[in-house]
């Protein structure tokens, strides 16, 4: 077993998402939530890397020797953040 590695955990969760989901009707919200999560993932940026999806976040992580500085981190939050939005 390998031992642990310092590093980030940055978790993208989709605020609202439960309540979309009951006041949507299924077939639409679907498409909708799939383009939000592609554009969410196409906003991720390097180091940081996809770890998993579960339920309506997406988990990513970076190992800290690979984030340059903490505006590498803060960065990868705002591109995250404008992908949401758009």
């Amino acid at each position: 077993m390998q031992g642990a590695e310092p590093g980030y955990l940055l978790i993208a969760d989709i605020t609202g998402y439960t309540e979309f989901m009951t006041e949507s009707e299924l077939d639409h919200a679907r498409g909708i939530l799939e383009e939000l999560f592609a554009a969410l993932l196409d906003a991720l940026q390097s180091p940081f890397v996809l770890s998993n999806v579960q339920g309506d976040a997406i988990l990513t992580h970076a190992r800290s020797d690979k984030v340059a500085d903490g505006q590498n981190v803060i960065s990868t939050v705002e591109a995250l953040y404008f992908g949401f939005a758009h």
